[in-house]
Order: C-alpha cells, then structure tokens, then sequence
C-alpha cells in the first residue's frame, strides 16, 4: 500500500506447513496453508496379493481413526499414518482338506492341521510339513510375520493293499480246497476182495483097479481098461 505522503506499509499472510508422514500408501494433504485455514488429508489402505497394510488411525498432531479427515492449521502440524499388516498363509496339500490358510495379523499365531492319513486300500501317509514350516506333526503352530506358503507332503502306503490281496487268495483257496477235502472225507475206502485158493484137486483114478489116471486118458495104464 503506498500512501500520499511518500510512506510504504507491507502485508503480510501468515503461513503454516503440514507434513504428513507415511510407512505406506500415498497420503494426500501435506503442503503449506494460510493459518486459520482447514487442510483436508486423506490416505487409502494397500492391499497386495500376499500382504495388506490396513490404516487404522492418525497421530502426531491430529488424532482420528477415519480416513479422510481435515485439520485448523493454527501452527505448523505433524501428522503420521498408522498401520495394521496381514500376511497371507497358504497350505498346499495334495491329499485332504488342510485348514489353517487365511490372511493373519502380523505377529499372530497361526495352527494349520490336515489329516494324517487319507485313503483305504491304497493309503496316503502324511510325512511332514515343508516350505516356511518344518514339523513332522499333522498340527502345528507358526506365527505369521511374513507372507508364508506351506506344503504337506505324503507318502504312498501299499501295506493295505498287499492284505487285502492276501485276504483274497485266502478265501480263494478256501473255496476250492474245503469242498474237495469234505468230500474226501466222505467217500468210502474201496472195499478190500479176499482172494481164495482153488480147492485141492482129487486125483482121479481107473474104476477098475484103482490105479491114477491123468485127466485125458481113455485107457488104464495099469489094466488097460477103459477109465
């Protein structure tokens, strides 16, 4: 302002700065505003695949859990931004129905389970956990600090099969070998035939003088006579 007697006056705005500090996402707000004057803030949660950084409030120089906020810039103002991180637990199984996947707090406990054996004949045996997990228990416990991938691994079991097959020749052979045993047992021995000497022979001897003949002859050798 210039006056008409040759004397200068200055105006002045007074100005504050607000800073906004941020671990993540990208808070909107921050910048210079006249005193007196409302700056609107605002931040958004991020949210990955594996990992997820959930705004849970305003510190520093404003308090408040909304998203979206504004403050009176009476003095120069420090806000900061504070988070809640998940991770995402994942359990791969090639047989059952692991349990335990999800998204978790960090620094929260996590129990995966899955069965410890699956199948009849043919059986799948579960031997141990491998990946960001290393037990040989169907249960255990892990805290989430990170984004984890887990995998149950198996082995395959023919002990139930090789029973069964022998169970079936089992029954098998009892099916043929019971009847042909039982009726064995009921056919009767062959009975035994007594052989018996022919009786012994009469001499045969002459009507006539009494003497031994041979069968076939006509005549008598001793008195010539006919037999």
């Amino acid at each position: 302002t210039i006056s008409h007697g040759g004397a200068y006056a200055a105006n002045y705005q007074t100005q504050y700065l607000l800073t906004i500090e941020s671990a993540y996402g990208e808070p909107e707000g921050a910048g210079w505003y006249e005193a007196g004057s409302s700056a609107p803030i605002q931040v958004d949660s991020v949210e990955g695949a594996t990992t997820k950084h959930i705004f849970t409030g305003w510190s520093g120089d404003y308090s408040g859990t909304t998203a979206s906020a504004s403050i009176i810039m009476d003095g120069p103002k420090t806000v900061a931004t504070n988070w809640r991180n998940e991770y995402l637990l994942t359990v791969e199984s090639a047989y059952g129905e692991p349990e335990g996947e999800g998204w978790y707090i960090s620094g929260s406990t996590a129990t995966i389970s899955v069965t410890s054996s699956e199948g009849a004949i043919i059986r799948q045996v579960f031997t141990g956990w491998s990946g960001d997990l290393s037990g040989n228990n169907a249960t255990e416990s892990i805290t989430v600090n990170s984004p984890m991938a887990i995998t149950a691994n198996w082995r395959t079991d023919y002990m139930q099969l090789y029973m069964f097959i022998v169970g079936i020749v089992i029954i098998v052979a009892a099916l043929v070998l019971v009847p042909i045993w039982v009726k064995r047992r009921k056919t009767p021995a062959p009975a035994q035939v007594k052989e018996t000497a022919p009786p012994p022979t009469t001499p045969m001897r002459c009507v006539n003088c009494g003497a031994e003949t041979e069968p076939g002859d006509t005549f008598c050798i001793q008195c010539g006579k006919p037999v």
